[in-house]
């Protein structure tokens, strides 16, 4: 199955932007063909992954040729949580060595136009999804939040994926950004009493354990509940 592209993508395929766009470009392609993705979605945010412990050093120095081919993020783009408090380092006793992969990865992330957040609820704090935004966020529980609490849309980005939406201010629309696999596959009709927090962690991560599938969509029914942000 193609996907269409219009005038700005095809230019970002033919390398008008730069090195590390037509990169980005081309491996959105390379997803939306694999999932029949029939056109692009813009995406206002992007959540990119900055720890080493995932990537490692072959993970840094592709993120830093991308920095020095001239990579700039087209939309705001935060970074997840990382491996090392830079403040605190040499008092939690983390190696020199793991504080210099980190120290490079946000660099070489920064100099693209990162914003370094350093953290994974950052729906709590600088970046509040909203109804029907488009996102191209990678931590799951950001993920999960945006999608079943706000009503945005993003599908989960791993890695590259998510610097790839970051360069080209796009992804292939297929997954959770179209309507009809929003709906709800699974419903779980709870009448129990949800105590607290721990409650509703419990109940989550139940309902993980019986779908265990990234494609299910489960509705959870409390009724009379008014769960908080932390419930969620």
């Amino acid at each position: 199955m193609s996907t269409d592209l219009d005038e700005l993508q095809e230019s970002m395929s033919q390398g008008q932007w730069g090195e590390a766009c037509r990169w980005a470009i081309e491996q959105q392609l390379q997803v939306a063909r694999y999932f029949g993705a029939k056109r692009f979605v813009p995406v206002d945010s992007a959540q990119v992954g900055a720890e080493v412990g995932t990537m490692g050093e072959a993970g840094i120095e592709w993120v830093e040729k991308l920095a020095r081919a001239g990579g700039r993020f087209r939309i705001p783009a935060l970074t997840a949580a990382c491996s090392v408090d830079f403040k605190r380092a040499t008092r939690y006793g983390v190696a020199q060595a793991q504080v210099d992969q980190e120290t490079r990865l946000h660099q070489a992330l920064q100099q693209m136009g990162c914003i370094d957040t350093s953290t994974c609820i950052n729906y709590q704090t600088v970046s509040p999804p909203r109804f029907r935004q488009h996102l191209a966020w990678g931590d799951t529980g950001a993920v999960a939040f945006a999608n079943g609490v706000a009503g945005a849309r993003s599908n989960y980005e791993a890695g590259p994926a998510s610097i790839a939406a970051a360069l080209t201010g796009m992804v292939p629309a297929y997954g959770f950004h179209l309507e009809e696999n929003r709906l709800a596959t699974r419903v779980f009709e709870v009448d129990a009493p949800l105590l607290g927090t721990a409650d509703w962690s419990a109940l989550g991560a139940w309902v993980g354990r019986e779908i265990a599938d990234y494609w299910t969509v489960p509705a959870v029914v409390v009724p009379d509940a008014n769960p908080g942000i932390d419930e969620c």
